[in-house]
């Protein structure tokens, strides 16, 4: 049965947690609060969603162990470019969502549209669309469309929330939705048949394995101090080479990123203690932050609170993003 579901966030957590087809961690880059919804409208098999982020953000996905092929785009042409495995997506991309690990990160707030169907159905539909067998894709990738065929996209997947929003009982007729489905659908195997040029699958490909290792040595260390020397030697790549590829994928350098992450996972720990029980030092120490001074100032500056307002609200706090759906 067809269905549409609206939901609003104002923590990156519960954002994550929500999220479906993979283990998915959101950091936000900025001071401001984090505020996000997601209007999600089924035609089963095929899933639709639209999602706003109002600020700043970095993504990390490690796609599902039932994978369904995904693509995205932006919702309109006003969007702030998004990097994808460390390329740069615009008005007229869409990025194939592959089963590895993929990075995003994007400076501003972006409205996205994504869709997406299990891998069979995606290749028998390409055998009768296109005569073509389909191929999985080893990782995410970016390729563009002609301007006509994302405007046509966009037209319909629009059409199909506008529709979910304004009369769910007319959405959920069977004839209408399934035609609806079908123009989507064929839509989606047309965007997935453009091949990306082999030098941008590649690309694609060996940045989402270097930042791949570089997130599991982070992940092994969350709550130690690492030097730059260090890390490179155990992700096999030179300090230039990992900080341009940090850059790309998070717009900041490593050193940064991990101090945003290490913040990040202290905020959870602090929205999940216990106050009678837990101190604002105790969770600072945990993550390597021994400055408690300087750490409640970047905290402060980070979150719009401090530390012991955090551990003081009684949140219930989701883990760092990460949930499998």
């Amino acid at each position: 049965m067809p269905s549409i579901e609206v939901s609003t966030f104002s923590d990156p957590y519960s954002y994550a947690a929500d999220l479906r087809n993979g283990q998915y961690e959101v950091l936000c880059k900025s001071s401001r609060p984090f505020t996000a919804e997601t209007i999600r409208f089924d035609l089963l098999p095929l899933w639709l969603k639209r999602e706003r982020i109002d600020v700043p953000w970095i993504m990390r996905l490690a796609a599902s162990k039932v994978p369904r092929a995904a693509i995205a785009f932006f919702d309109d042409a006003n969007g702030a470019p998004l990097q994808v495995n460390g390329v740069s997506a615009g008005a007229n991309d869409v990025w194939i969502v592959g089963p590895g690990t993929t990075h995003y990160s994007n400076d501003g707030a972006s409205n996205i549209r994504t869709m997406s169907l299990p891998f069979d159905d995606v290749a028998a539909i390409a055998r009768n669309m296109i005569d073509s067998n389909f191929e999985v894709p080893a990782n995410s990738y970016v390729i563009r469309q002609a301007p006509a065929t994302i405007d046509h996209l966009r037209a319909l997947h629009s059409e199909a929330e506008d529709l979910a929003r304004a009369n769910p009982t007319l959405f959920a007729n069977s004839s209408i939705a399934h035609s609806l489905e079908q123009e989507l659908v064929r839509a989606m195997v047309g965007c997935l048949a453009v091949a990306a040029p082999a030098a941008a699958r590649r690309q694609s490909r060996w940045h989402s394995r270097v930042m791949t290792r570089f997130e599991n040595y982070l992940a092994a260390r969350q709550c130690e101090s690492v030097y730059l020397p260090e890390v490179c030697s155990a992700v096999g790549v030179s300090e230039r080479t990992l900080r341009s590829y940090c850059h790309d994928a998070f717009g900041m350098g490593p050193i940064r990123y991990l101090w945003l992450r290490r913040m990040h996972l202290a905020r959870r720990a602090l929205l999940q203690a216990d106050p009678v029980s837990a101190s604002v030092t105790k969770v600072a120490t945990d993550y390597g932050f021994w400055e408690l001074g300087r750490f409640s100032v970047e905290y402060r500056s980070l979150f719009g609170e401090s530390p012991s307002a955090s551990l003081q609200r009684s949140t219930q706090g989701a883990p760092v993003g990460w949930n499998m759906h």
